[in-house]
């Protein structure tokens, strides 16, 4: 009876061994280079450091679990969809990429740092649920109106103490053209008011 229990035992640790030493596909060839491609290995990565690699491509990483810093800035990143995954993660910094869509990071919810400058990011409505947000960095995107309406005074209000860098709004064509006009109106009454005087 020992003898067999400690067999299906030795079975059952080969199989466990065996599941979390899987080969990981990291299609990205320069991804592939830098972080390992078994699934072991993912698990034990706490922060990784990708930045300035010419990178397109993050699928693979979805398999490090316990990240909890991703810097990755100055790559060609256009997806981050495959991080959902990584709830531990409490710093990413991915300025100077080409994403669009930050719908995942609801899913962080110990997030702390969020360094996002210089994307094509339009969308922010998915960080109106982060309480623990310290650092915010915008600048470089073209934000919606919402953003500036809606869900920068709420994120805003969810964090209170935190340091939010973003552009200010562009105006409207029509807004610029009615400012322009009262400039010229301000301008001619104030000539207007010194020859008189």
């Amino acid at each position: 009876m020992k003898i067999k229990c400690f067999q299906i035992l030795l079975m059952l640790s080969m199989t466990i061994t065996i599941a979390s030493a899987q080969p990981v596909n990291i299609p990205d060839p320069q991804l592939a280079l830098i972080i390992p491609n078994d699934q072991a290995s993912l698990q034990l990565m706490t922060t990784v450091h990708i930045e300035n690699s010419n990178i397109q491509d993050l699928t693979g990483l979805e398999h490090a679990v316990n990240l909890e810093r991703l810097y990755g800035y100055d790559n060609s990143i256009s997806n981050i969809n495959m991080l959902a995954p990584l709830t531990k993660l409490f710093v990413i910094n991915l300025h100077e990429n080409n994403i669009q869509d930050i719908s995942v990071i609801s899913n962080f919810p110990d997030l702390a740092v969020l360094l996002l400058n210089d994307n094509s990011i339009s969308d922010i409505s998915s960080l109106t649920n982060l309480h623990n947000l310290v650092g915010i960095d915008l600048r470089g995107n073209t934000l919606n109106s919402q953003a500036y309406t809606t869900h920068i005074p709420q994120i805003l209000s969810n964090n209170p103490d935190m340091l939010f860098l973003y552009d200010a709004p562009i105006p409207e064509p029509g807004t610029i053209s009615l400012l322009s006009l009262g400039c010229i109106a301000l301008i001619k009454r104030r000539k207007i008011s010194l020859k008189t005087s």
